[in-house]
């Protein structure tokens, strides 16, 4: 029973590392540029940090209505 245990541990780590390289790797490209972000190979770290790519999001598409949408429909 408790080398069970040991293996659902392990393998919970295993899902949650990969969660979080994840949420790592797409924070980081939010803030690298356009041309940055469609680099081959893929850069790990942004040269500069583009802040006002969250202010485009949403700007340039009407993002706050898509959530409140997604919010009052559910």
């Amino acid at each position: 029973m408790k080398q069970r245990k040991v293996w659902i541990y392990i393998i919970l780590i295993f899902v949650a590392i990969i969660v979080l390289i994840s949420l790592y790797w797409m924070f980081n490209t939010s803030l690298k540029s356009v041309a940055e972000a469609s680099r081959v190979p893929a850069t790990m770290y942004p040269d500069g940090l583009h802040f006002e790519n969250y202010w485009k999001s949403l700007t340039v598409a009407p993002f706050l209505k898509y959530f409140t949408n997604t919010v009052l429909c559910q």
